[in-house]
């Protein structure tokens, strides 16, 4: 019997359930008395520019032209699951008459498997908890089918020379947690076994192929993972795109040497990755299926794409087997989303499934407490504002210094303009009378790109998190508006937010009178991040907000502190 399903507070309380920059050069040497902030305007410029590279190489590839979408095949109806009884004898089925399908329902509390007689292939693994987002749009969220992790087209289908990935099999035991799975034909006895495991995301399998011919055979065996690419893949991705990276279909192959990534849509020809492989299978942003051979590791996989349809061949290397000679060869099986310790918990080499990056050991940091904050207050935009709250008081002592010598810089504009007069003809001088100057007021014209710089890898990092942490999919802030955190606002009302108070905070640093081109870098900025922010997720968008609206209380209390351009600022002291 099917148990509820958990409540649509999404991935937390699913997962309780189930796991327990060189020193400044004098200004002024370029020619001019804007000089040095014509190298700021360069330098933020370049920041900002590297950032947007950064965070697009992130992304999926593009696609360019999508092509046309096969039809969908068309299913004959599938006989209600059906067992032998153990030991129960049934003739060889031939290969060009396969008998009726039975689908033999396994778990069904978190995992709903469904294990094929057609190829003894996991043919569904619907998982409780979660909506399938692929194709959202075109479809109400209440009409929306659970995640299938198993895709449309099965997984773990034995295949080898004599014996096709869809052959029939009989079932000789079914008990809702058990499946023993026989066929015979061919001079060929093939058993495969499966056993769902405690949390239900795991499956073990075990295969024996016996040979029953009176002479010595060889044959080269294989598992296969095939699924559907969807789509709503060919259309790329990107955050100057329409959307977030889509949902994309992958291949994953961990061999001795490297762990191979492959994105289907991308793949333009068949790759071989040769090794001896610890675990293979398919890959989502944020599910998984996929094996870890406990045994007699296969040699390598070979992935490909046909038409709509991404298979993912994992071969052993060939064998002879002698009369009444067996293969075994045994898996772990995992079916269920991108959680560390889930799939840790089924095979330790699962947990390397996980991508997060360039900044991994920050995007763990910053997920820790993420849900640490979830712990005290179940929301996660709540929870994104105080982990936004704690990045800027960790950074507080760094960016308080940062505009107090902002603020600084701006009562010596008269002593600049004086020293460039003075020293006019001798930029040498210039130059070091300026630098002696900004020390003896400990102020530096170049502290105004620290901010941007230590936010830089806070940002990237919250990206990669809500790409790739699971507990994050599908949760909302505030229902109707923001209903899912890792996807872009619906509505552009916190990019547009985040628009108008960086206008304002660049209103509170005025620009000094003879240093105009500051407003490009001042009014542009604000433009410049609206427009990338329409398209990436709603929760990053959050954060950026939010500590916009902290850096602006900070500034405003510094301006009230050390005063404005037109009051001198004493000439030491810390904030």
């Amino acid at each position: 019997m099917r148990a509820p399903a958990p409540p649509d507070d999404g991935g937390r309380r699913y997962f309780r359930e189930m796991s327990s920059l060189p020193e400044p050069r004098p200004p002024g040497l370029d020619g001019g008395p804007g000089g040095q902030d014509s190298r700021r305007f360069v330098v933020v410029l370049a920041l900002s520019m590297g950032l947007m590279v950064v965070m697009q190489s992130f992304a999926p590839p593009p696609k360019k032209k999508a092509p046309p979408a096969d039809k969908p095949a068309v299913t004959a109806p599938v006989a209600p699951a059906a067992a032998a009884a153990p030991g129960e004898a049934a003739p060889a089925t031939p290969e060009d008459a396969p008998a009726p399908e039975h689908v033999l329902e396994l778990g069904g509390k978190v995992v709903r498997l469904g294990v094929s007689t057609h190829g003894g292939r996991v043919v569904r693994a619907e998982l409780d908890g979660f909506k399938e987002s692929r194709g959202a749009d075109a479809v109400p969220a209440k009409a929306r089918r659970h995640v299938d992790v198993a895709g449309d087209r099965g997984a773990l289908a034995l295949a080898f020379d004599g014996l096709a990935a869809g052959a029939s099999y009989r079932a000789v035991e079914a008990d809702g947690r058990h499946a023993v799975l026989e066929r015979d034909g061919g001079g060929w006895h093939v058993t495969r076994k499966f056993a769902v495991m405690e949390d239900e995301h795991g499956l073990r399998t075990d295969t024996v192929v016996r040979n029953t011919g009176a002479a010595a055979r060889s044959f080269t065996p294989a598992l296969e993972f095939t699924a559907r690419i969807h789509p709503s893949e060919h259309s790329g991705g990107g955050f100057l795109s329409a959307g977030v990276p889509t949902d994309q279909t992958g291949f994953l192959c961990q061999t001795a040497e490297t762990l191979h990534r492959e994105i289907a849509v991308s793949l333009k020809e068949p790759k071989a990755m040769a090794g001896s492989v610890k675990w293979a299978g398919i890959d989502r942003q944020y599910f998984i299926a996929a094996a870890a051979f406990r045994d007699n590791p296969p040699s390598d996989c070979r992935a490909e794409v046909k038409g709509d349809q991404a298979q993912l061949r994992i071969s052993w290397p060939a064998v002879e087997l002698g009369p009444g000679a067996e293969w075994k060869a045994g898996a772990d099986a995992y079916f269920g989303p991108k959680h560390e310790s889930l799939l840790t918990k089924v095979n330790p080499v699962l947990g390397d499934a996980i991508d997060y990056g360039w900044f991994g050991a920050l995007v763990r940091l910053l997920l820790k407490l993420l849900l640490w904050f979830y712990e005290l207050i179940p929301n996660y935009g709540i929870a994104i504002m105080l982990l936004t709250l704690s990045v800027k008081l960790a950074t507080l002592p760094l960016t308080q210094r940062t505009f107090v010598s902002q603020q600084r810089m701006k009562s010596l504009a008269p002593k600049i303009k004086e020293l460039q007069a003075k020293y006019a003809h001798d930029r040498a001088m210039q130059g070091q009378k300026m630098m002696d100057l900004y020390k003896q007021e400990n102020a530096s014209p170049f502290d105004g790109c620290f901010p941007m710089l230590v936010q830089m890898p806070i940002w990237i990092a919250l990206y990669r998190t809500l790409y790739t942490a699971v507990e994050l999919y599908q949760q909302p802030f505030i229902s109707g508006w923001m209903d899912d955190l890792t996807q872009k606002d619906p509505f552009y009302i916190t990019p547009v937010a985040l628009g108008a108070v960086m206008l304002v905070q660049a209103w509170l640093t005025p620009v000094p009178p003879d240093q105009p081109q500051m407003k490009y870098m001042q009014y542009g900025m604000p433009v410049f991040f609206t427009t990338i922010m329409l398209a990436l997720p709603a929760g990053l968008t959050v954060y950026m907000l939010t500590n916009t609206v902290l850096t602006i209380l900070q500034q405003l209390y510094i301006k009230r502190r050390f005063g404005t351009p037109d009051t001198p600022a004493p000439a030491t002291g810390s904030a």
